[in-house]
């Protein structure tokens, strides 16, 4: 079991997380120091190895994941999302999938990019997260509606009486959100999806549920590759155990260059490692409070997407209304619109006019998310201000193929190269000074 006491068990996207442990299983134990101690979550033994790279997986006969890789293929049977992305249909994924995957997770997945959707899907399956898919918006599903005549835009556009200040942005004909002061830029269409997405999962969450999203060129961190089914998801469990024992609504599971708060004696940081009876079954995994650039593995509560919806609702009112919605002109924003850095067009769009903030980030002496917490203070570049620390970091000590790159997860960039930023300098793998390069 645990090696430490146990926080209050969080329940994972309609799934358990798992409860006491039984005979030879492999136990996620939880451990810090101080205020961050606890969260223990156990769940049973599964023996099964699984291929940690898509070309093992072809090696073992898996052949949607060397499809996937291939880049071949349709969707298929498997894709119930390929074409809607509505609660209904997320459901029907979730449910799908049955007890034995009790994580539910959300992967963003563009319409050219299916293959890598069922790479990433069988990945995650094989190790106790059911996936499920949820399109992208894009420019040939992404619409505009202006107040003023409509010039140099990035996406179809329209001038539109219904529209009373700013531009509507609609995602497969359902209205997203409204922006009237940001010149919208390529981090459109992600900041759409995932702001559309948070929605949709939010209406399926109880305020203490958890649901995770992921990228599409997301794979485990190699230290981490050979756990599957129960022994890595409770792994998982474990962390959102310590989240939700320290009250926090998000957490991460995969940053760029994170920039993490040195607490006290290092109070609030602690680590995670699985168990078989008393024999380590995995390596450490440190957690402490973290931000940092990009979005490829994160997790938010049922609370915290509530609250960066209603946001992304008045924001809608306010371009669509009359007269202006009084917290918008305001400058007031709820919880949580602090913590956003990427996708960038989140951070964009939902900080609109924002002058004050509801709260969301943790305070350095408790590491919790209380109502008139301090905020951490760090050392991070100039366009970072004001992007507060709000959740751990799980897997700070493990650092995979890119070299900012720290998490339980990252972004696979030897199989997946970058459809936003080929060249970004956290979405590259640079070749070696000597020898090959990376492929």
């Amino acid at each position: 079991g645990g090696r430490s006491g146990e926080a209050p068990t969080a329940s994972l996207g309609g799934g358990s997380s798992g409860g006491g442990g039984r005979g030879g299983g492999s136990a996620a134990s939880g451990t810090a120091s101080g205020a961050a101690r606890g969260a223990a979550s156990v769940a049973p033994a599964n023996a099964d190895v699984l291929p940690s790279s898509p070309a093992a997986a072809e090696a073992t006969g898996s052949a949607a994941a060397s499809a996937a890789v291939r880049g071949r293929g349709a969707p298929d049977a498997g894709d119930e999302a390929y074409a809607t992305d509505d609660e209904a249909s997320l459901s029907r994924q979730w449910q799908a999938c049955g007890p034995d995957r009790p994580v539910r997770a959300v992967v963003f997945n563009t319409a050219k990019q299916v293959a890598r959707w069922r790479f990433v899907r069988d990945n995650l399956a094989a190790r106790g997260v059911c996936a499920a898919r949820y399109p992208a918006c894009e420019v040939f599903n992404v619409r505009q509606e202006s107040s003023s005549r409509c010039a140099g835009n990035i996406t179809p556009c329209a001038k539109s009486h219904a529209v009373h200040r700013g531009s509507l942005f609609y995602c497969q004909e359902t209205p997203v959100v409204g922006v009237f002061a940001w010149n919208a830029t390529k981090y459109l269409f992600n900041g759409l999806t995932q702001m559309r997405a948070w929605g949709e999962v939010g209406a399926l969450l109880r305020d203490d549920e958890w649901a995770f999203f992921f990228e599409d060129d997301v794979n485990v961190h190699p230290a981490l590759a050979g756990l599957a089914g129960d022994n890595f998801s409770s792994l998982l469990a474990a962390a959102i155990n310590v989240s939700a024992g320290q009250g926090h609504g998000m957490a991460h599971f995969g940053l760029c260059h994170p920039v993490c708060y040195s607490s006290i004696d290092s109070q609030l940081d602690g680590q995670l490692q699985g168990f078989v009876e008393d024999r380590p079954s995995t390596e450490k995994i440190l957690f402490r409070p973290c931000t940092g650039a990009c979005a490829h593995a994160y997790a938010f509560n049922g609370y915290a997407l509530r609250a960066l919806d209603s946001r992304r609702e008045q924001l809608l009112r306010h371009v669509r209304g009359l007269e202006p919605v009084e917290e918008v002109e305001r400058g007031r924003c709820p919880e949580y619109v602090a913590c956003l850095h990427d996708p960038w067009g989140t951070h964009e769009m939902l900080r609109q006019r924002c002058t004050s903030f509801g709260g969301g980030w943790l305070d350095p002496n408790t590491g919790r998310p209380t109502r008139g917490a301090d905020k951490m203070n760090i050392k991070v570049p100039k366009s970072w201000n004001g992007i507060e620390v709000c959740g751990n970091l799980y897997g700070a000590n493990l650092n995979a193929t890119l070299p900012k790159h720290k998490g339980i997860f990252f972004q696979d960039r030897n199989l997946f190269i970058s459809d936003m930023e080929p060249n970004n300098r956290f979405a590259r793998d640079k070749p070696r000074r000597s020898g090959p390069p990376n492929r």
